[in-house]
Order: structure tokens, then sequence, then C-alpha cells
């Protein structure tokens, strides 16, 4: 079938939504009656079996083989204005943000993933998540996502994390436990009341960053995803950059507005006859983010936060330089003799 789906009665993961049979993974934990939350607000939440697992992740180019997405969920509550999953994935962008689809059955398909790809030589860094926000809401009951990191902490496969919300607090004990792994919070504007327009059901944006704090606080290697990059709206490019690095950050990655053609109008429609509205000309202006682009590179550089270009980071695989292989030093006493020759 051709990667033109737009409809998501027929895209192959979406048409596999049925309505939610169970709260949690463990039926123990899924309370007396055992139903579980069927919406939250508008956003409706269902379940399939038989979707996902380990999923080649491209990092650019023709490169695969590489690295691992792992995406425990099917759309995202979240409904960012500007999300770039529905183009990646060929859905319904009038319908994203309306759904979310929990993968009941993924952590027993991840443990044959990885099991198959150790086998393979195929042990790469896995990424939670590039199609989802592996810690949105449904999260909380589900625990899809915690479930499949305790299988990679197991086998202490590599780790990228990155998400919009302070749940992913609560599995700091496994992540202390992965040899590798990073842990990013999106943050695409410091200014909470633009994040209640563009991300109405995202989590506030001070509580990203005393999650930020926590997490380098913890010891863990933590990064802001500052993408696509808002204007200053509450903050100039040295605030923002301040702002990143007091909250923890050990480096920021931050881009513009991508996929303007099916990503404008969406903002548009949140941000027009608001107090906002040039946003939407900003965002659609590549001299204006070049600009603004401009001011951060110095404002980062300035105080020594390094600032990157890429969403994701290279797999560690790629940044990790292998140990020399063991030496043995030769004893003294080893060495043969040699006569000593005395001249006269």
């Amino acid at each position: 079938m051709p990667h033109d789906y737009r409809n998501d009665a027929v895209h192959p993961t979406l048409r596999r939504a049925h309505a939610l049979a169970q709260t949690s993974l463990d039926d123990a934990e899924a309370g007396a009656d055992g139903l579980g939350r069927a919406a939250y607000g508008a956003c409706k939440v269902l379940e399939s079996d038989g979707a996902g697992g380990l999923t080649d992740f491209t990092m650019g180019g023709h490169v695969t083989k590489e690295a691992w997405s792992l995406n425990p969920y099917a759309g995202c509550l979240h409904a960012c204005a500007y999300c770039y999953v529905p183009d990646t994935i060929h859905a319904e962008r009038k319908r994203w943000g309306s759904y979310v689809m929990v993968k009941r059955d993924l952590p027993t398909r991840l443990a044959r993933s990885v099991a198959k790809a150790e086998k393979a030589g195929l042990k790469h860094t896995v990424y939670l998540s590039t199609a989802t926000d592996p810690y949105q809401p449904a999260e909380a009951e589900h625990r899809i996502t915690r479930k499949c990191l305790e299988i990679l902490v197991r086998r202490d496969w590599p780790v990228e994390v990155l998400s919009r919300s302070p749940l992913l607090l609560r599995d700091l004990d496994l992540f202390t436990q992965l040899s590798q792994v990073r842990v990013g919070m999106s943050v695409p504007t410091l200014d909470d009341k633009v994040r209640r327009v563009l991300e109405p059901s995202a989590p506030a944006i001070p509580a990203r960053l005393r999650a930020l704090r926590k997490l380098s606080d913890s010891g863990i290697a933590t990064f802001a995803n500052y993408t696509p990059a808002c204007p200053p709206t509450t903050h100039d490019a040295d605030a923002v950059a301040r702002t990143f690095l007091a909250a923890g950050a050990q480096w920021v990655n931050s881009k513009g507005l991508d996929r303007k053609q099916t990503v404008l109008a969406p903002l548009w429609e949140r941000l027009r006859g608001g107090p906002w509205e040039d946003l939407t000309k900003f965002f659609a202006s590549n001299e204006r983010q070049a600009a603004w682009r401009a001011e951060l590179d110095a404002a980062f550089r300035a105080i020594g936060l390094p600032l990157s270009v890429p969403f994701f980071n290279p797999p560690f695989e790629w940044m990790t330089t292998p140990l020399p292989e063991p030496t043995t030093q030769t004893r003294i006493t080893d060495l043969p003799r040699i006569p000593m020759v005395i001249e006269r």
C-alpha cells in the first residue's frame, strides 16, 4: 500500500484501534472495577494489539539499521499545532490530538525484538519516542513506556528519551540503571500563555523546567529541545539561554519550523485574532527565523551552553570511541638479559 494514507480508517496502525479493555498492563493495578479511562477531555483513549515494536529509525539521508525507534502509543493527547508526526506517519492532521491508542502488547513484542536484534548484532540506541510522547497522560495509567524501559534496562540497551511531560521523573529509578541514557524535555517556548494556545493539553512550561533540573541533579545526561524555536514574547535570546542553563540542560537542540505547507494553516487557526497572531508570520519567514537563530547562537555562546541543530541526538554508537584493547605491561624481570660491555 503506498504511503499516502491520510485516511485513518485504512492506516495500517490506526485502523487496529478498538475500545479500551482494561486500565493497565497489570490487572492488579486496574482498580476495583477494572475499567480504564476512555477519554481525557476531548481525547479518546483506544487500544490495539499487534502494532509496533523496534522500528528502524533513519537518522537522515539513507542511513538505516543504525538506531531504533519505539513508540508505546499512536496519537498524542498534547495536540501541538506544529506537530510533525501526522506528516511522517501519513495520518489525518485534523484528527490529531483527538485520540491516543495504547499499544497493549508492545512490551511482549519488544522483548522478542530485543532478543532477535541482539542475535543479529544490532544492539543500537533506542529512541523513546519519535512519533508520540511516551509520557503523555495515558502513560500514568497504562505504563507501556515503563514496561518497555524495564526490558531495555534488563539488557542494558542505550536509550534516548524525549518528552514534554514531567511524568518521566517517575522512571528515574530505571534511567539511573542504564549505562547509556539521555533524557530531554521539549520546550519550544518559555511563555506559558503561548503554550496554552499552541500546545493546549501539554504540561506547563515551569513544570518542564523543574523536571529538567531534577533530571540533571540526579546525574542524568539532560538536554532541552527548543524546537520550533518560538520568537521572544517574554524572553530575549540571553534570557532563553540563561533559563535553560539554570534548568540544568547540558545542551540544547534547536531549529526553526519545518513542514510549513502542512503546519502553517493549523497555526493560523489557533493564533489569528489573538495577541500572538504575528507568530504565524514569523514561522512563515525563513529570514526572521534565521535572524532569531543568530541571536540565540550568540547568547548561548556567551554563557558556554552548547546549542545544536539536530532534533534528535546522534546514536550513542556514533559518538563513543571504543576502548583500546587491554595490554599487558612487561615486568622488568621478564626482559632478556643483555651482557654488559665495558669499554676500556
